[in-house]
């Protein structure tokens, strides 16, 4: 769904041709339209501007608190979200104003910007650039001359913060009583201009409930596009805001039958008519009912709603007439479920298939999300390529049959991993397993991280990581874990603010409403509301909602526990606590009656913040604030305590599962041979190998005036008394305030089957020059202005640089703020037959050049020194020998932005320098220790050593691990592999290094390795001459963390 920013749509003008662009058959296309190279899609990192061409596995939360790349601040959100403008996408703008906020808000709080007063939790102001001062006591200055508008403006201001700023005298009810009495006006603007959109005023009685923060509605001036018409609404009003493209759909119907002007040409007939830029027809459909509109073929059934009445996810349009052209990179269900799910929707925790299939391997026991295609690990990115064209080929959920092995370390660590639970089961993971010592036992026999014990959460099935540890027997394993003064002080604590403790037992009971209590709040000392501990995680519901249950019975959506959410006795609904009652009901009212009527006992209380005792008193803004208010402490009752401190939705425990997935284990293995005469490093590679710690950040932005100043940038203070701002590449201005228009260039060479071989002259360099052209006339590229030409020149010890190869493309969709172009260089010898430069078409000052991507087609390129209209004109500055001799001289290379009043300079391959005039004599004296030789690289202050066989290092200085073992023992065979091993600590992966055949085991095996230390595990695969035989292994070599190891083994234990 599109959303329109500017009047008159004036911001999304020929948006429609990127929706409905046509890529190439070796492309990629990315949701948005965009194309990249197929060898791009799930390739472990993402490449196009929406991320839609890899799954999900990065959490753009994390955009903010990371360094600025174009990866975050070049991403385009998908268009069902919001852009908080760094990266990160939430589904709302507007939850900030109710409870939901605690699940999905910008860490920078850009949408919250211009009406900070009215987040639902806390106080906040808004400072006069449009940021929010997230602190209490924040004094406006300039007030003396308020006029009567302003004055409004800051009382109403006053109500919605409950007071935030410092001269906020008067509360909630007086401040309405002056509202009404200083304003002559019945509706307010608040804020005073339309930052939701600028046809959007939000607006508030005067006469209003202090509670609500919400606008009491919407008012409607403007103009908007409807299909291929502009329409002028001079007013209407809303009562309710959902998203923006819901309203601009309502605003087009109701809009309908007015009078309208303009007829700019918009979506006009889906272009059925049409072309793409690259000459290929449109494919789109007119199929969104509600209004009907065009979508792209490629919208169809992707798992995402574009159409407000989802009618490009339930029409019944065939599969092969909007699927076959991206088939192989889209998912079906099932053929009872044809889809084309984009691969956005694989592993995001959304059910989309009946069959599971797209969050769980075939629907079986490996969950898509745990599959290793990220920027760190793309060991599985091809399986799930795989996966993805099987869905086509298989057409019954019966022809698969798989067995799903997950680590060993994963089995009892309180995380299902498989489908059947099994590796979770209590009885057997009590019965025999064994916690790592660095874990804390569960009573269930389960191991969990010690930081996780008494943190509020529960982590063990039985919640005996949060409950009844002190009453209960403390080893000395644990109390090295956890001391028990930390024990004792975290229990009071929680204690503190548990409900119903007055009337309970803690040490020995859990308190919750009975399940089959029909008055359970009569009489709560003799009925009392509680369990024993003992039944927490029995799988067996006992308590209203499950509530005890959380980390046994499976959320509705099958995908995780239950955690915080209501389970409905007579549905298969779970409804988030914060959302229970106040937003959502069971559908059997007998499911939740009791609680949510008590909840809504009082007209004059808050359903969100505030609480209802069992008295009838109201709570204001008592609602889980952790301190019991209300008799028995029914306001603490059912709370999400772990998500008031978080700012974007994280599901139950998936912060914690994800880091347990992503923290190296600890091996405790016996070295092998255990006599073996080994070296060993000072850094222990066990505990940093493969390590990847999550980025970290206080969720609270500060309030000093710095850190709203610069934007994206970093703010530093200056003598004076200024503030500077640092900019990111990105963005630009005084503040950072704007951002760049800018188009990136993502390359591959790829010099497979390419004209250079490996064995050739190492002292070849390729220089890579890549153009912005600009009204470039060389090539007609129709209407568009701009292009890029990729040129390379090849420089060796042996003569002038030459240019070999040259790519030309149009950048089509130059009106875009921000476009990437990318691209795969093949870099092949030019074709003989059919060369469009066999006819000589260029001058004798220019090269006529086969274009490598349109090779139907040439370019000619001025020689070096000449510039101007055919090349006719020799710069003055090449023929006077400003560059050193033999340098190839390319004017107007170096740009508008960097002045073209000095040539460009190619240089040879030993010289660098604008000039080309300072000699490289960083190989001299040679650098490279141990009779390594030394090679000069494109950049001036860095060399290249290649190494003799023993040595290795930047300079050569090191010697290569090396691996001696005497075999003195072997059993019979006709061939043998020794295969080198390294361990992921995270995984516990073997990682193959090498590996080396052999007729028959030679009594001496000699390896030197590239890198610090010797691979960890060596095996020796014997194959026997019965060939129906397996091969059998042998262990020969254990040894983590050794830079050598020289001992003798044997080869006559089976490994």
């Amino acid at each position: 769904m599109v959303a329109q920013q500017c009047m008159s749509g004036l911001d999304e003008n020929n948006c429609d041709k990127l929706e409905f662009n046509e890529c190439e058959n070796d492309e990629y296309r990315c949701m948005n339209g965009m194309c990249i190279p197929e060898e791009y899609f799930l390739d472990g990192e993402f490449d196009c501007l929406d991320w839609s061409d890899e799954i999900q596995y990065y959490d753009d939360g994390n955009c903010p608190i990371e360094e600025a790349s174009a990866q975050c601040d070049d991403r385009i959100c998908p268009r069902n979200q919001w852009p908080c403008g760094d990266g990160q996408c939430i589904p709302d703008r507007l939850q900030f104003q109710r409870l939901t906020q605690i699940n999905s808000q910008c860490r920078n709080r850009r949408e919250q910007y211009f009406m900070c007063e009215t987040h639902y939790v806390k106080k906040k102001w808004t400072l006069p650039n449009g940021r929010c001062y997230e602190d209490v006591g924040y004094e406006e200055v300039n007030v003396t001359n308020r006029t009567i508008h302003d004055e409004c403006q800051y009382l109403l201001r006053c109500i919605l913060s409950k007071g935030a700023e410092q001269n906020c005298s008067c509360t909630d009810n007086s401040c309405i009583d002056r509202l009404n009495t200083t304003c002559p006006y019945y509706d307010i603007q608040f804020p005073k201009a339309g930052i939701l959109a600028p046809y959007i005023l939000s607006v508030y009685y005067r006469t209003r409930n202090a509670s609500s923060v919400a606008p009491d509605f919407f008012w409607i001036n403007g103009t908007i596009k409807c299909q291929d018409t502009l329409i002028d609404i001079p007013g209407a009003q809303f009562s309710n805001y959902s998203t923006l493209p819901r309203i601009e759909d309502s605003l087009c119907r109701y809009a309908n039958n007015r009078s309208s002007f303009g007829n700019k040409s918009y979506y006009q007939s889906c272009y059925s008519h049409s072309l793409t830029f690259n000459n290929r027809p449109y494919s789109s459909r007119t199929i969104c009912s509600k209004p009907g509109k065009c979508v792209s073929i490629y919208r169809m059934r992707d798992g995402f709603m574009d159409c407000t009445d989802e009618m490009d996810e339930t029409n019944d349009y065939l599969l092969d007439k909007i699927c076959s052209k991206v088939q192989r990179y889209r998912f079906r269900c099932s053929f009872e479920q044809p889809t084309c799910l984009s691969v956005t929707a694989l592993g995001n925790l959304q059910n989309d298939c009946k069959n599971f299939f797209d969050e769980r391997w075939f629907g079986t026991s490996a969950k898509l999300i745990d599959v290793k295609c990220n920027k760190l690990w793309k060991d599985e990115c091809g399986m799930l390529r795989e996966y993805i064209e099987k869905s086509w080929i298989l057409s019954g959920t019966n022809e698969i049959v798989e067995q799903v092995r997950i680590p060993f370390r994963s089995y009892c660590n309180t995380f299902r991993n498989l489908a059947s639970q099994e590796d979770e089961n209590v009885n057997e993971c009590s019965d025999a397993w064994v916690c790592p010592e660095e874990q804390w036992k569960c009573n269930t026999g389960q191991c969990i991280e010690a930081e996780w014990v008494l943190d509020g959460v529960w982590d063990c099935f039985d919640a005996s990581d949060e409950t009844d540890l002190l009453s209960s027997f403390l080893s000395d394993r644990t109390l090295r874990l956890v001391s028990y003064s930390k024990l004792a002080n975290k229990s009071i604590d929680l204690y503190r603010t548990s409900p119903f403790s007055s009337i309970s037992n803690l040490t020995m009971e859990f308190p919750c409403f009975h399940v089959n209590s029909s008055n359970p709040w009569d009489n709560l000392t003799y009925n009392r509301p509680c369990i024993s501990r003992q039944k927490i995680g029995d799988n067996h519901v006992d308590c209203y909602g499950a509530i005890h249950e959380r980390n046994t019975i499976t959320h509705c959506d099958q995908l995780t526990m239950l955690g915080y959410n209501f389970k409905c006795q007579s549905s298969n609904q779970c409804i988030p606590y914060w959302d229970h009652c106040s937003g959502s009901r069971c559908t059997i009212n007998s499911d939740d009656r009791f609680w949510c009527d008590i909840r809504q006992n009082s007209p004059t209380c808050d359903i969100f913040v505030d609480s209802v005792c069992f008295n009838g008193t109201c709570v204001k803004r008592g609602r889980c604030n952790r301190i019991l208010e209300c008799s028995f402490g029914k306001d603490e009752y059912m709370c999400e305590y772990e998500k008031e401190s978080k700012l974007i939705s994280v599901s139950y425990r998936k912060d914690k599962e994800f880091g347990a997935k992503n923290t190296n284990n600890k091996l405790r293995l016996l070295g092998f041979p255990a006599d073996a005469n080994i070296s060993k490093l000072e850094t222990d590679l066990n505990s940093t190998a493969n390590s990847t710690q999550a980025a970290t950040a206080s969720p609270d932005i500060k309030s000093e005036p710095i850190a709203y100043w610069c934007n994206r940038g970093v703010g530093v203070h200056m003598n004076n008394g200024s503030i500077a701002c640092f900019c990111p590449p990105q963005y630009y201005g005084d503040k950072c305030e704007f951002h760049t228009d800018r188009i990136t260039v993502l390359l591959h060479l790829n010099l497979s089957q390419s004209i250079y071989r490996v064995d050739m002259n190492v002292k070849i360099v390729l220089k890579i020059l890549v153009l912005l052209l600009f009204n470039n006339e060389t090539i007609t590229i129709g209407y568009h202005p701009y292009s890029i030409r990729i040129e390379i020149y090849e420089r060796n010890d042996s003569g002038e640089p030459f240019l070999i190869a040259v790519w030309q493309y149009p950048v089509y969709f130059d009106y875009l703020p921000v476009y990437r172009l990318a691209k795969v260089l093949q870099l092949t010898k030019p074709t003989v037959i059919q060369n469009p430069c066999s006819s000589n078409p260029c001058n004798k000052n220019q090269d006529c050049q086969q274009l490598m991507n349109e090779k139907s087609k040439y370019i000619c390129l001025c020689k070096s020194n000449f510039t101007g209209e055919n090349c006719s004109i020799e710069d003055k500055h090449c023929i006077n020998g400003f560059c050193t001799v033999g340098s190839l001289c390319k004017p107007n290379y170096r740009g508008v932005l960097l002045g073209n009043e000095l040539p460009f300079y190619i240089c040879l391959f030993d010289m660098f320098g604008e000039q080309c005039n300072i000699e490289y004599d960083k190989c001299l004296p040679n650098p490279c220790q141990n009779n390594g030789s030394c090679y000069p690289t494109a950049k001036p202050d860095i060399i290249l050593c290649l190494c003799t066989e023993g040595y290795r290092g930047s300079n050569c200085e090191l010697k290569k691990p090396e691996i001696q073992l005497y075999v003195n023992e072997s059993v019979h065979h006709i061939g043998a592999v020794v295969q080198y091993f390294e361990i992921d600590f995270i995984s516990l992966d073997l990682i193959l290094v090498h590996q080396q055949v052999y007729r028959t085991l030679p009594t001496l095996i000699e390896y030197k390795n590239k890198r610090k230390t010797i691979p960890a595990i060596i095996l020796v695969k014997l194959y026997s001459s019965q060939i129906e035989l397996p091969a059998e292994f042998y262990l020969i070599s254990v040894h983590i963390n050794v830079a050598s190891i020289y001992a003798t083994t044997q080869v006559n234990e089976k490994g």
